[in-house]
């Protein structure tokens, strides 16, 4: 069964809560999962990546990973979606997120779906609840 892969950022050296929060949704869904991360190097990170409970784990190194550069990132983060294959991608909401996720999803030639505030598994679908007209309703895809 395809799983679901994560895009964990990290900032300082730490990995971002909003890599938590997602995880948690992932887990929702019931389904096996692999995250991904970048950083220059992994001295600092592999205590909080095993608070995760991922499958398994993948990290990009080296100095094209010190700072975001969206390119070098989408490059790293396709290979390792290509080869696992998932059913779902999640991203976290931030200003990285935001620009990360569609260029990765052009270059998968996938949908994309943005500021969701919940993730569920219905049967053999997964649906996406996102805030509408300034968080006035909820929309469900």
């Amino acid at each position: 069964m395809p799983g679901t892969l994560i895009y964990a950022e990290v900032q300082k050296g730490e990995i971002k809560k909003g890599a938590f929060e997602i995880n948690k949704q992932g887990q929702g869904i019931g389904r096996r999962s692999q995250r991904m991360r970048h950083r220059q190097g992994r001295r600092g990170c592999s205590a909080a990546a095993c608070k995760f409970g991922a499958d398994r784990f993948t990290w990009s190194t080296g100095p094209s990973f010190e700072n975001y550069i969206p390119e070098a990132f989408v490059q790293a983060f396709v290979q390792v979606a290509q080869k696992v294959q998932p059913a779902v991608i999640f991203c976290s909401a931030s200003a990285q997120g935001k620009d990360f996720a569609p260029a990765m999803a052009a270059r998968l030639n996938v949908g994309t779906i943005s500021d969701c505030v919940g993730v569920t598994k219905e049967g053999d679908k997964i649906v996406a609840k996102r805030h509408v007209v300034c968080r006035q309703g909820l929309c469900h895809g």
